[in-house]
């Protein structure tokens, strides 16, 4: 998606643009959204999801949850 927003601003220098590598640079956080459930499927608060929250991606380091927020 970045890809694409930067080819579109930048054009041809996409590829070579100091300004655009810096929109291509990896994110220092993600924002992951999850649902909807059902009420019954929601176990424990915030704090308890989040001690169990983990991003997983092929052959990288696993990624805890630094916060987690519910709308019931």
């Amino acid at each position: 998606m970045k890809q694409a927003i930067a080819r579109k601003r930048f054009g041809a220098e996409a590829g070579t643009s100091a300004e655009a590598a810096k929109a291509l640079a990896p994110e220092p956080s993600y924002v992951v959204g999850i649902g909807p459930f059902p009420v019954q499927m929601i176990r424990g608060d915030a704090a308890a999801i989040k001690a169990a929250a983990t991003l997983l991606v092929k052959g990288k380091d696993s990624i805890a949850a630094v916060d987690v927020t519910t709308i019931r």
